[in-house]
Order: structure tokens, then C-alpha cells, then sequence
């Protein structure tokens, strides 16, 4: 059994595919040490190149947002992280395993009891629900320990789920989203940990003010944006969610795609025509001015 796995999804359209094999290629340019694995039904992709796992298997429309904790029956492992595949990693994941240990489910986000969300506000559907808040966060970044606590949050998350009309949220291709009933799960259960907002561990630029300076070449990602507060942010991960329809974003994936194609050209160590070049004149230069 594996202590920990990183976990993310690619099925349907090809453009997630890309998206995914982004965050993977991200993962290993960083030196994140997680064995990482994907769930894909798309064919065509070099998998095996960013991912150490790969589960080929279709997900049925009806399990669109639950997939994201297939991995707890998949994959032998004692802790798992889930990210979208819209994501980019620009530092390594092991602060986010050491916030969720032991504690069987955790999101980031803030417990809330008002504010609109998917709809209504939190607190009519805390009213409705019995409890008095909720966590609120993004399910771009789930990290689960598979067991029997685990289980008994997702059959109330389904439950809450198969009775959300009483709820009057605004359904995410045709059913609940998944963050609003595995919340009101956790209210429910008190199972689960919600990370505070300042850990940052994920952030999708959300009411983004100014420029989005991103750059995998540089290992950089950094911008100023007004969630619940204005603040500067460096995430550990960049959720693109709404950036993933921007060139920048398309622009880091092709520039990682060229770093491994550049990997698997070149041996180890190599150096270019031009590079060895440069050397030779500057190392005459330098043996010139020091005699």
C-alpha cells in the first residue's frame, strides 16, 4: 500500500486531456516525489510519461462529479489528493497531505452561515438542513483517506444529493454540485477538516485585480485577487477554472509539453552546439584576464 497518491480526471474532449497531462508535466518539472495517477477514457496522450498510474476507464454521466473520489476503490493507498486537471503546481503537494493526516476528508475554504452560494443563501439552507454552518470551498482539491468514515460521508453527500430540490440550488449540468452536498455532509457528519483560505494551497485567481503573472519557465505564479478579502496571493496550486479559457494558460501547457519532449531528445547532461561554444570563448576570455 502506498502511503500517498495524487489524484486527477481526463474524460470526454481532448482539451482535457491536454489540461491534465499540464498538471501532471507541472508535478514533475516541481520534483514533487507523489506517485501520480489519472483516470482517463481519452486515448492518443502519452500517460505513462507524467503519470506513474493510469486508470483507463469511462465515467458514467451520472457519476460526472463523484469520480473525483473513485480513487478511494482504484488505487491501494492510505491518503489520496484529488486536483481538477485545469491545474497547474508551482510548489510541492506534502503540506497539503500533512494538513489532511487523520483527518479522513479535507477541502480549503471557510466555515460559513450567510452568503450566496450556488443560489440560495447558506443560511437557508443551514436553516433547512439543521445546522448552523457550512464549509465553503472549491472542489477543485479534495484530499480523502479511504475507510469507513469516508464512505459514510459520501452516502450522506449522495443522500443530501438525491434530495436537493428542497435546497433550491442552481444545478451544475443538470444535477447539485458536489462541493454544496459534501458540505452540508460535513456539517452533517462533523467529518472533515476545511483548510483555511490563507494556507492557499489551491487559489483560481477569483476576482483577479490586474495581471496574472504565470510562468511555469520561471516557477512563478503570483497576482493580487479579492475572494473574501483583497489579497496577494503565491498558491501552491493554480486552479485555471475560469483562466482555462485564456491563451496564457494554453501557453504554460505547450511549454511544458515542450520541456518533456526536450527530455526525452536529450541524454542527460546535454549541452548544444551554441552552449559549448559560449564556453570555449569565455574560458579563454577568463584565462585572459587572470593570466
Amino acid at each position: 500500500m502506498r502511503d500517498r497518491v495524487f489524484f486527477t480526471l481526463a474524460f470526454g474532449a481532448k482539451k482535457f486531456g491536454h489540461m491534465a497531462m499540464g498538471l501532471g508535466r507541472s508535478l514533475k518539472l516541481i520534483g514533487d516525489p507523489t506517485p501520480r495517477a489519472v483516470l482517463t477514457d481519452i486515448d492518443d496522450f502519452p500517460w505513462e510519461n507524467a503519470f506513474d498510474i493510469v486508470i483507463r476507464e469511462a465515467v458514467p454521466k451520472e457519476d460526472i462529479w463523484w469520480a473525483k473520489l473513485y480513487a478511494r476503490d482504484r488505487i491501494d493507498a492510505k491518503s489520496i489528493l484529488f486536483l481538477d486537471g485545469d491545474a497547474l503546481a508551482f510548489k510541492r503537494l506534502d503540506p497539503i497531505f500533512r494538513a489532511g493526516e487523520g483527518g479522513v476528508f479535507g477541502v480549503q475554504g471557510p466555515w460559513r452561515s450567510e452568503g450566496e452560494w450556488y443560489g440560495p443563501d447558506i443560511s437557508e439552507v443551514c436553516a433547512k438542513a439543521g445546522v448552523t454552518a457550512m464549509p465553503q470551498f472549491n472542489g477543485g482539491l479534495m484530499y480523502y483517506e479511504p475507510g469507513a468514515q469516508l464512505e459514510e460521508l459520501i452516502a450522506e453527500a449522495k443522500d443530501v444529493s438525491a434530495n436537493a430540490a428542497k435546497y433550491e440550488w442552481t444545478l451544475s449540468r443538470g444535477v447539485p454540485a458536489d462541493e454544496v452536498c459534501l458540505s452540508l455532509a460535513m456539517a452533517r457528519t462533523g467529518i472533515g477538516r476545511a483548510f483555511p483560505e490563507s494556507t492557499n494551497f489551491q487559489n483560481s485567481g477569483v476576482g483577479l485585480i490586474g495581471r496574472l503573472d504565470l510562468d511555469v519557465m520561471k516557477n512563478r505564479c503570483r497576482y493580487v485577487c479579492r475572494r473574501y478579502d483583497v489579497q496577494f496571493v503565491e498558491p501552491r496550486i493554480f486552479h485555471a477554472h475560469f483562466y482555462s479559457k485564456f491563451l496564457i494558460y494554453w501557453r504554460q501547457l505547450r511549454a511544458l509539453e515542450k520541456l518533456e519532449q526536450y527530455e526525452l531528445k536529450h541524454p542527460y547532461g546535454y549541452m548544444s552546439p551554441w552552449q559549448k561554444l559560449e564556453r570555449s570563448v569565455q574560458r579563454r576570455l577568463v584565462k585572459l584576464r587572470r593570466g
